[in-house]
C-alpha cells in the first residue's frame, strides 16, 4: 500500500494500479487498495473506471462515510449530480448502508477534506435545483468555518446558483415533435 501511495506522488499512476491491485489480492476485503486505484482513475479523469473501483471499495467497507464521499465525488466531478447526492448525503449526515449498517456521519470542521465534501454536497443540492436544502447548508458554512475561504467562497457559490435558479428556473427538455420523412419517389417509367 505505502509503494502504491508513494507512486501517486510520484506520478507513476500505471505502476500504482499495479500495487494497489496486488495489496488487494493479499486481502479482498479490505476497501483501501479499491478507494486509491478509484482515487488514481478520478485523477486521470477516467470517471466509469473510479466509480467502479470506488463501488467495489464501498461493498468492502459500507460503514465507512468516506467511501461514500469518495464515490460521490466521483460522480460529481463527472458532472452527475443527482447520482452524486445519495453518496454525499451519506457521507455528510449519515444513514443506512444497502445491508442495513449504520454509517455515521462525518461533522463539519475545519479539515479541508471536509469542507470540500459539504461544499460539494452543497453546490450538487444547489445544481439540481434542491435550494431549501442547499441554503441551509451554505449557511451552516458560513457559521461553523467562517475562517476558512473555500468554505466561505462555495457558501456564495451555493447562494448564487440557487439565486440563478430562482431568476430564471430550470424548465423541462420538451419533447421533440416528430418529423416526417420523406423518401425518393419512384420515377414513372413512360
Amino acid at each position: 500500500m505505502a509503494l502504491g501511495r508513494n507512486l501517486i506522488n510520484t506520478n507513476e499512476l500505471d505502476r500504482s494500479v499495479f500495487e494497489f491491485t496486488k495489496a488487494y489480492s493479499l486481502n479482498p476485503t479490505d476497501p483501501t487498495p479499491n478507494l486509491f486505484i478509484s482515487r488514481v482513475y478520478g485523477m486521470l479523469g477516467e470517471w466509469d473506471k473510479g466509480i467502479q473501483y470506488g463501488s467495489l471499495a464501498l461493498r468492502d467497507g459500507p460503514q465507512d462515510p468516506q467511501l461514500y464521499s469518495n464515490l460521490g465525488t466521483l460522480y460529481y466531478r463527472k458532472g452527475q449530480y443527482n447520482q452524486a447526492l445519495p453518496f454525499l448525503e451519506t457521507a455528510v449526515r449519515g444513514g443506512t448502508s444497502e445491508d442495513g449498517q449504520v454509517v455515521e456521519g462525518i461533522p463539519l470542521s475545519y479539515a479541508s477534506g471536509v469542507i470540500e465534501l459539504y461544499s460539494r454536497y452543497g453546490l450538487a443540492l444547489a445544481r439540481i435545483n434542491r435550494c431549501n436544502e442547499a441554503v441551509t447548508l451554505a449557511n451552516a458554512l458560513l457559521q461553523n468555518v467562517a475562517d476558512n475561504a473555500d468554505g466561505v467562497f462555495n457558501a456564495g457559490e451555493i447562494t448564487k446558483i440557487c439565486e440563478e435558479n430562482l431568476l430564471n428556473p430550470p424548465t423541462a427538455t420538451p419533447v421533440p415533435t416528430p418529423t416526417v420523412v420523406t423518401g425518393p419517389t419512384a420515377t414513372p417509367v413512360p
